[in-house]
């Protein structure tokens, strides 16, 4: 059934993908891309969806409030995956797509900013209606990693070969300033008023300061060659991916220095990401196909998760009811050709892994960076 034959019919919403599903009974409105309009006796609810063919029966709807977003390096794609009912859409961007930021929730969605290595660009489109555009003007060489401001108003990319970052007005999609004095500038972590940038070849962590985009205070040293940063929901640590050292640093924003002996965990630790309650900490280690996790109240490994579905872990992200998804850099047990895979993580044991392939045989491969993105509730 198309959604739009139920117009001026009574339709029951179901929203699922959070912690309790929620619903909303009343008249279908308009159909629009991306989006619906009902009517219902506590008001006019704008309903972002990006796909609008999941209709049940008994004039049902269900859709996910969350998305997840991969990036493909070797296709020139990004997956978008919606949790429940599971839909795959591959959509093309620039060339070598590296990382992924995305803003954060409004009634209209939220803006997703894909980082093209291969090109020097960054791809822009919406949660609700993936219409995009491609920023070109101020991207420099080798574009490396994404930070956005909690308020969403700036993005800070940094471009990795030459040794500076672009600033991103996400109002206007322009690059309002470039900042040097970095050396292999990759991992980058933003709270409101720091962003924190890792310089790989110097093995430190510079702190610029938001209000006037200045660097402040001695750089931080950390482990050798280090990749990625995360700071966490209070703003209180970063966490530092040392790939050479095979540990993680603990950094303390209050005085910008690192705290403790690295904490070990497997080899080649790459991606990093915490849970949205601060009290874990995830770690991709990619030569050794586990992912450590690492209590956040004492720095200490609690756990270490293998699986033969686990194969060179890269990119991670979790989502707002605390479920993991793992980017594999390889293919496991895959055999659809040229096609990632990533993993799904609940209470510390994988429980799926889904190739990035989508009902129109187009595939992800190769993937990277993976990010999450929420729709706005409706009440």
């Amino acid at each position: 059934m198309q959604l739009r034959n139920l117009i001026n019919k009574q339709i029951l919403v179901r929203i699922s993908g959070l912690s309790e599903g929620s619903r909303v009974r009343g008249v279908l409105n308009s159909v629009r891309p991306g989006m619906i309009t009902v009517m219902s006796p506590k008001g006019r609810h704008i309903i972002p969806i990006r796909s609008i063919s999941s209709v049940m029966k008994a004039n049902r709807v269900s859709f996910s409030l969350i998305q997840v977003i991969v990036a493909n390096f070797s296709s020139n794609n990004v997956t978008l995956i919606d949790s429940n009912p599971r839909d795959i859409v591959n959509l093309g961007v620039g060339k070598a797509p590296r990382d992924i930021g995305v803003t954060p929730t409004t009634p209209n969605g939220s803006n997703v900013y894909v980082l093209n290595s291969g090109s020097n660009s960054v791809s822009m489109f919406s949660t609700t209606t993936e219409a995009s555009t491609t920023i070109e003007k101020g991207i420099g060489t080798l574009p490396k990693r994404i930070a956005i401001l909690p308020n969403g108003a700036f993005a800070y990319v940094t471009n990795f070969e030459s040794n500076d970052i672009s600033i991103i007005n996400t109002g206007t999609n322009t690059v309002t300033q470039r900042i040097k004095g970095f050396s292999g500038p990759c991992g980058i972590a933003a709270s409101s008023n720091r962003v924190y940038v890792v310089n790989s070849n110097l093995d430190f962590v510079s702190v610029l300061r938001v209000s006037d985009n200045t660097l402040i205070g001695k750089p931080i040293p950390v482990g050798s060659s280090p990749d990625s940063i995360v700071l966490t929901p209070d703003g209180s640590k970063a966490y530092v991916t040392n790939t050479v050292n095979h540990n993680v640093s603990v950094i303390s924003t209050r005085n910008n220095k690192v705290i403790g002996k690295p904490i070990p965990v497997g080899k080649e630790p790459l991606g990093i990401a915490v849970t949205p309650n601060g009290a874990f900490v995830y770690v991709a280690n990619n030569m050794s196909n586990t992912i450590s996790v690492i209590r956040t109240s004492d720095d200490t490994v609690v756990n270490t998760i293998s699986s033969n579905k686990l194969f060179f872990p890269l990119g991670v992200a979790i989502d707002p009811n605390g479920t993991v998804y793992v980017t594999n850099n390889g293919t496991p047990n895959n055999l659809v050709p040229n096609s990632g895979t990533i993993v799904v993580i609940k209470n510390n044991m994988v429980v799926e892994q889904i190739n990035l392939i989508d009902a129109r045989g187009n595939a992800g491969d190769s993937p990277g960076a993976i990010a999450i993105a929420v729709f706005p509730p409706l009440f």
